[in-house]
């Protein structure tokens, strides 16, 4: 027997849903056959009409006491070891509410809200869970609600944490666990490796290309879970050429304090050019550029031009011209942002200027092709020397001078400013590029 106010709160004065019988009692104890008919006196008396009972029945107004209404108990979930769970009941009555839930019939202590967090569950967390709601009129019992844990397979052995193989070794890892039903897959760098569903992954003859991270998903009953990685790296039998220290290069001119060489290239006739941001060369003046004697001493014969910045790059163009870039606005007081050549003879080539100028830059990187053409890396900057639209470029340019529009390549960061600080070019042509930036043409 349900009643509804004007306000629209529903509220039980007697028996429960499903429950059928013969039983006298207050609220809940209550028990009904097919009632078919309900009629209320003056007073708050409700008369009943049960035909399954064959009777007609009073519920005293005095006797019905507005107990606490469940209208949504908590449902039945299942979740893996070490998740969190999230029980609630929804419940109505006339007077203040309060909560106690209980697991397995049994109080649990600080549980008195309407909700129940349960945070990183483990195997003792399945049971069964309702939740005791009480007003002064009374109290009311949610259904049971079923939790159950389910627990993964156990890894008792993970796969090594390291593997170096040469090339043509096998490559072997292996797992273990104390699920018996389990299967598994291997992956390497997160991609399944095919026909890889053992225990053991044996790879009978391992090439360079297999390098990478494997683990290994395992899959049972109860859940999954990943292995620990394994970094597996292969070496080439044998590397070309003698690796050994070369004892008889010997480099270490007198520099002044705190500075840098950030270039040097060899030279036809076995010299050495080198550049960088200082200012004499075993005590004797070279700013920013210097050239050394196949023994690595200074060469005194050659007095290079008088450059206003850094010097940050050096090519040697096919015809014995050097290209010179860096963080300069001139060159023996010749406008020049950033890039000049000199001749085969190292003299100052006034007749040649890169027409991709912006008004300032600098040159981080360049190097030279083999048909004549040269690839200069920009990080271009404005007067107040912020870099322009974030971007560094990295161009083409004919050997004289011209842009080749052919070719063209923007690179960005996200935070801090962008530079391609190192360029090659292969045998094929492809142009190879490293440095500090996040992004090539846009992606």
């Amino acid at each position: 027997i349900r009643k509804i106010s004007p306000n629209g709160f529903v509220r039980t004065i007697g028996g429960q849903p499903y429950w059928r019988g013969f039983n006298d009692g207050p609220g809940d104890q209550a028990r009904f056959g097919g009632p078919t008919s309900i009629a209320a006196d003056a007073n708050g008396n409700l008369y009943l009409l049960e035909n399954a009972n064959h009777i007609v029945r009073r519920a005293s107004a005095s006797a019905s006491p507005l107990l606490p209404v469940i209208q949504f108990s908590p449902h039945d979930q299942t979740v893996a070891v070490g998740e969190d769970v999230l029980f609630g009941v929804v419940a109505t009555g006339v007077s203040t509410l309060s909560y106690q839930w209980q697991k397995d019939g049994v109080n649990l202590g600080g549980a008195t809200n309407p909700t129940l967090p349960l945070t990183n569950v483990q195997s003792a967390g399945a049971g069964r869970y309702r939740v005791l709601v009480t007003s002064a009129e009374g109290s009311a019992l949610s259904a049971e609600a079923v939790l159950t844990v389910t627990v993964p397979p156990a890894i008792t052995g993970q796969p090594a944490a390291s593997l170096v193989v040469s090339s043509g070794q096998p490559i072997a890892l292996s797992v273990t666990t104390g699920d018996a039903g389990a299967t598994y897959q291997w992956r390497r760098n997160g991609f399944e490796i095919p026909g890889a569903i053992g225990a053991n992954l044996n790879l009978a003859s391992a090439t360079r290309q297999d390098a990478g991270y494997y683990d290994v998903v395992i899959n049972g009953l109860n859940g999954s879970v990943v292995s620990a990685a394994t970094d597996v790296r292969v070496a080439p039998n044998a590397y070309p050429g003698d690796l050994a220290f070369d004892a008889s290069f010997s480099a270490n001119p007198l520099l002044t304090l705190s500075t840098r060489i950030f270039a040097a290239i060899p030279l036809a006739d076995g010299k050495w050019l080198v550049g960088g941001d200082f200012v004499q060369w075993d005590n004797a003046p070279r700013t920013f550029l210097a050239r050394l004697n196949a023994d690595y001493s200074l060469d005194e014969t050659f007095t290079p031009p008088l450059i206003n910045g850094f010097v940050n790059a050096l090519a040697v163009a096919a015809d014995g011209s050097i290209y010179v870039g860096g963080d300069f606005t001139a060159v023996d007081g010749h406008a020049m942002p950033g890039l000049f050549r000199l001749t085969p003879a190292f003299r100052l080539d006034l007749a040649w200027r890169p027409r991709d100028n912006p008004p300032k830059s600098s040159v981080t990187a360049l190097a030279a092709m083999a048909d004549g053409r040269l690839i200069v890396a920009r990080a271009t900057t404005m007067p107040d020397h912020a870099v322009l639209n974030g971007a560094n470029v990295l161009r083409r340019l004919y050997a004289d001078g011209t842009l080749d529009a052919a070719f063209s390549v923007t690179v960005g960061s996200t935070s801090g400013n962008p530079r391609v600080n190192a360029v090659a070019v292969e045998a094929d042509g492809d142009v190879a590029f490293a440095g500090g930036f996040a992004t090539v043409n846009g992606t």
